[in-house]
């Protein structure tokens, strides 16, 4: 899949203009699918540089719509967890934003503390009054103490961002105590929207350099030694004057009807799945 004008063809300062947002005209790298496992992926793609300075400081991830609504769908993936296996004890969660999900974890009884690596520095004094002492907050992997260990790890759209797929896997089982879990949220690229929306699917975009299908990501997580790997499909509460402010964006049709859409909440599949793994014991 690729966009016209391809952003390997464009300069990096004319490509921010393209890093946030919904739009008719959307510009992302070239993908391409690996013919071993299926994983849909950029072969060109920002430097790590590039990348600090467009992650560095920017919105939070809310996108516009209502807290108490994306907090539900957050809710929702901590029960998907908890339904699937045993949460306690330490947890890190890898790209935790404003915290939404960090408090369910919180919620959990059996959880001790809870963790958090994110990489946007101005969401950092949120983040801290909410762990308030029981876990750690951190730009990067960097700042962990090393030889820290989790009893689970969890990363709700994290995985498509990453720069080096591998080599993070690869962190997140030497974090994990043996039989930890690692859950992940990922969007569906073999998703029935895609396939109707095309290029115009929104996670095709500057932000991910790769994207996922339940068999991809089966396969990239068995392939670094994780076991047990259950998927699952996903539910996501918008409003529905947000879904249509998104989809007029996106069409390229005049957004000023969206203001006469009533903001009742509505829970919808959008392609999105959730992945369950286990470091062999």
């Amino acid at each position: 899949m690729k966009s016209s004008p391809r952003a390997e063809d464009l300069t990096f300062d004319e490509l921010k203009e393209y890093w946030r947002g919904f739009r008719s005209k959307n510009i992302f790298f070239t993908y391409a699918r690996c013919a071993q496992c299926g994983l849909v992926y950029c072969p060109k793609y920002f430097s790590g540089e590039q990348l600090n300075d467009l992650y560095s400081s920017m919105e939070d991830n809310t996108a516009g719509e209502k807290l108490h609504v994306l907090n539900d769908t957050q809710r929702s993936y901590v029960e998907i967890l908890a339904g699937k296996t045993e949460v306690s004890g330490d947890w890190l969660e890898l790209g935790g934003d404003i915290g939404l999900l960090t408090k369910h974890l919180f919620d959990l009884p059996g959880v001790k503390n809870v963790s958090v690596i994110e990489p946007n520095i101005d969401v950092h004094p949120d983040l801290l009054k909410l762990i308030d002492g029981r876990g750690t907050t951190a730009a990067n992997w960097s700042s962990l103490p090393p030889t820290e260990r989790f009893n689970g790890i969890v990363g709700v759209h994290v995985l498509d961002h990453l720069l080096d797929l591998s080599d993070e896997l690869d962190r997140i089982k030497n974090c994990l105590n043996n039989g930890g879990s690692a859950f992940f949220v990922t969007h569906d690229e073999s998703s029935l929207l895609r396939k109707f929306l095309k290029s115009k699917w929104p996670p095709f975009c500057l932000q991910h350099p790769q994207l996922f299908s339940p068999k991809s990501v089966a396969r990239v997580l068995q392939h670094k030694g994780f076991s047990s790997v259950i998927v699952t499909k996903t539910y996501n509460k918008f409003t529905l004057r947000h879904i249509a402010e998104v989809a007029t964006n996106v069409m390229g049709f005049g957004s000023s009807i969206t203001k006469l859409i009533p903001p009742v909440a509505i829970r919808l599949k959008l392609g999105n799945i959730a992945t369950l793994s286990r470091m062999n014991s």
